[in-house]
């Protein structure tokens, strides 16, 4: 046996100090880091369910967490985990596709089990992956933002380009809704809101507001159910009276389709078998039920 340098063995050494501190190191980032939390999530049409997107760190997996619960006991029906972290989810009016803005591709999950059920590729150099992507009101086309100020309107199932729709060039888009209605678009874009008409692309109102300002995904750029007015992270536009005004907490939280019911989502610190809930689901009555999480590993 040919013994190794004595300065190759101080190397390596030094090395397996390195790869031991990097070791532990992990290990406390994982300990103290939330072993699952939930960034973004929407109710199922007819308000029975709950969906989620999120992400963990344990030393199970490190990467995002798709979850589906029962919205009237918290139970977890399923969980799927991804390879990246997300914060954006989009569901069809149908209830029946969530969608996941993945950089390059759409990826639609089937919202009866969370499995991926299809992929369709985004041609377009630049796709921003923090924005969601909503469906139109029949679910044929969805809208996704490009670089350039472009929103592009996509074929649901070939994704072919069906038309696109453009804004300022030198503004980068931070959010786009559709109305519950399909009649009406707003944009967030540099530092204004910007409201169209859906069938005919007319500007009916912008709104003046703090650039660049990054909402919460638990809350991003939304209509309310009337679809006249708009939420924007702590703020309330209403465009027909050309004011922007705070909101109070139940505005700003995620509301059932019935609105009788409030989401409020949480980060957990996780270790191994903690069972902490990611979030809680209050009534107007006053009755709280808590989501089932896997903080732990």
């Amino acid at each position: 046996m040919v013994n190794a340098p004595k300065s190759l063995t101080r190397s390596l050494g030094c090395l397996g100090v390195i790869f031991t501190l990097a070791s532990i190191g992990q290990l406390l980032y994982y300990a103290g880091y939330p072993g699952e939390n939930i960034e973004g999530a929407v109710f199922s049409p007819d308000g029975k369910t709950l969906y989620g997107i999120g992400g963990d760190n344990t030393p199970n997996h490190w990467g995002g967490v798709l979850t589906a619960w029962n919205a009237q006991t918290g139970q977890r029906l399923w969980r799927q985990e991804l390879q990246e972290n997300l914060n954006n989810i989009s569901l069809s009016h149908d209830g029946k596709a969530l969608v996941l803005n993945r950089y390059d591709h759409l990826a639609f999950h089937d919202t009866a089990t969370g499995h991926q059920a299809r992929r369709l590729p985004l041609t377009h150099a630049s796709y921003s992956p923090s924005i969601p992507v909503p469906f139109t009101a029949d679910d044929k086309e969805i809208l996704v933002a490009a670089d350039g100020g472009i929103l592009e309107i996509r074929d649901v199932q070939s994704g072919k380009l069906r038309g696109k729709l453009h804004f300022s060039p030198t503004d980068r888009l931070h959010g786009c809704a559709l109305s519950p209605d399909g009649k009406r678009l707003v944009v967030y874009q540099g530092n204004q809101l910007i409201l169209r008409e859906w069938s005919t692309n007319k500007t009916l109102a912008k709104q003046t507001v703090q650039e660049t300002h990054y909402f919460n995904a638990s809350n991003p750029l939304r209509f309310f159910p009337d679809g006249k007015r708009v939420l924007f992270d702590e703020s309330v536009w209403n465009p027909a009276e050309k004011i922007l005004r705070p909101c109070n907490p139940d505005e700003s939280r995620l509301t059932s389709p019935e609105g009788t019911r409030f989401v409020t989502l949480e980060q957990r610190q996780g270790r191994k078998n903690w069972r902490e809930p990611l979030g809680t689901i209050t009534s107007l009555a006053g009755k709280t039920i808590s989501l089932e999480g896997q903080t732990g590993w």
